[in-house]
């Protein structure tokens, strides 16, 4: 297993951090060759993701890489002071929050 349970991962098609809750195993057979795929299950903010995700969707989310998109979160919240569209700012302030807690543990 890549990942363990409770560890933090960054879902790369969406840009999210959230924990891995679930981890199973797949088997399935095709054209007689077996097939083995671990698919994990991902919250993100309390909410459970439907999708489960394979490794190559999943990355490692270190303290460091953490530092750098809060940075980045942080620059565009700056940015998103001077304009008027609330929904990007609100989002930007629960992506640094995500990211902030990533940070903590």
């Amino acid at each position: 297993m890549k990942f363990k349970i409770g560890q933090s991962v960054m879902i790369s098609s969406r840009g999210v951090v959230g924990k891995v809750i679930k981890a199973t195993h797949h088997v399935s057979i095709e054209k007689g060759k077996e097939l083995s795929v671990i698919k994990y299950k991902v919250e993100v903010d309390g909410l459970l993701y439907a999708q489960e995700f394979d490794e190559s969707l999943l990355t490692y989310t270190t303290k460091e890489f953490g530092k750098i998109q809060l940075a980045e979160v942080n620059s565009l919240i700056d940015q998103a002071l001077d304009t008027r569209d609330e929904k990007w700012f609100n989002e930007l302030v629960k992506k640094r929050k995500t990211l902030e807690e990533g940070l903590v543990e």
